[in-house]
């Protein structure tokens, strides 16, 4: 979940400017964000060359996130987002070699809800493209659970309650496709992550934190955003 916290607060604080935008002008963002990806593990018996899966793993997430932005002059930019997100993650568990009937599983929904503050500053403004740095922060919370099924059947639900925060470094880039609507490239460069997750089970409470931070290659983090600009200081791309 810290993942996609992080990668929707920068789907959020992707921002841009127009060669003609001055001081005083305003835009909003509005993007969303998808993600998934499977895992599996298999064991082979080499006395038959039989080869079975014995664990495989789903998870998916979704984000969508509304933002608007203020320009203090024409290379300082100020803003607030909302992120609405929810992560997916399905364990499936297969002790005996593959064997559907002797399947344990195990759902856990994360949905979160984040706000976050982020600034930028243009250092490169062309007629139809801009460059930038920025630096954001966020802090979001929300209520999830963790359904486990067993082989008979039987299911258990645990409610979790999580907290999160980052702050991190990024810098972009802005194409206009018309004077006031940008398509935005935005990578997430340095950052720093808080999770904390709490959750209770047979009248006992259960805490973890997680923080972790990324920096260059590994940290980078990618989103394309759409940029609508407001007011009269948006001129006809030339």
């Amino acid at each position: 979940m810290k993942k996609l916290l992080l990668s929707a607060l920068y789907l959020s604080m992707s921002a841009g400017l127009f060669a003609q935008v001055s001081k005083g002008a305003f835009a909003i963002t509005g993007t969303v964000g998808l993600n998934g990806g499977k895992n599996s593990n298999s064991q082979t018996d080499l006395s038959n060359s039989t080869t079975t899966t014995t664990f495989d793993q789903k998870t998916s997430g979704f984000a969508f996130v509304p933002a608007i932005s203020y320009f203090f002059s024409d290379k300082i930019e100020g803003g607030l987002a909302l992120a609405f997100m929810k992560s997916t993650t399905t364990n499936n568990f297969h002790p005996t070699g593959g064997n559907p009937n002797s399947t344990n599983s195990q759902k856990t929904e994360n949905p979160l809800t984040a706000f976050g503050l982020f600034g930028n500053y243009y250092f490169k403004n062309e007629n139809k493209y801009s460059c930038y740095a920025g630096i954001q922060f966020g802090i979001g919370s929300g209520t999830g659970k963790v359904t486990t099924t067993l082989v008979n059947g039987n299911a258990t639900i645990v409610e979790t309650k999580n907290n999160g925060s980052t702050f991190g470094f990024n810098t972009g880039f802005l194409y206009f496709v018309k004077s006031n609507l940008a398509l935005n490239a935005n990578l997430g460069l340095l950052s720093f992550n808080t999770i904390k997750t709490e959750s209770t089970s047979n009248n006992t409470t259960f805490n973890t934190k997680n923080n972790n931070w990324a920096l260059g290659v590994n940290g980078i983090v990618i989103n394309i955003g759409i940029k609508y600009f407001l007011g009269n200081n948006a001129t006809p791309a030339p």
